[in-house]
């Protein structure tokens, strides 16, 4: 999902398809129950997504040009209900992870151009 997101972050459309950059990033997902009941069940669960990233020209990944981190939260309620509903408002909330470490990302790289040309 990160990857589809960063692609469709950073292509924009019509840009050609010459690459230059490669862009590394360490992705993870961390959950926190929180809400907790008095028999030690959660109500809650936080998400804490969290990517490392560098960047550096095609042919020459030692030279790294930036780098950066990105973090985001967000949070889910456990309730008791079927487990396709529980699995669908997961992966929605992967979505939206993924999509606002993307453009964190995006931002951070964009502003390294417009400093470094």
């Amino acid at each position: 999902m990160l990857r589809q997101s960063l692609q469709d972050q950073l292509q924009a459309a019509g840009a050609p398809d010459v690459q230059h950059y490669t862009l590394t990033v360490s992705y993870n997902i961390a959950g926190q129950s929180v809400g907790i009941q008095p028999d030690t069940s959660a109500t809650r669960v936080r998400f804490i997504a969290t990517a490392r990233w560098s960047l550096a020209p095609i042919g020459n990944p030692g030279q790294k040009l930036t780098a950066g981190q990105a973090t985001t939260e967000d949070a889910l309620n456990v309730i008791d209900e079927q487990y396709f509903a529980q699995e669908m408002e997961s992966s929605t909330l992967d979505q939206q992870l993924a999509d606002e470490i993307a453009a964190q990302i995006t931002s951070q790289v964009a502003v390294y151009f417009k400093t470094h040309g």
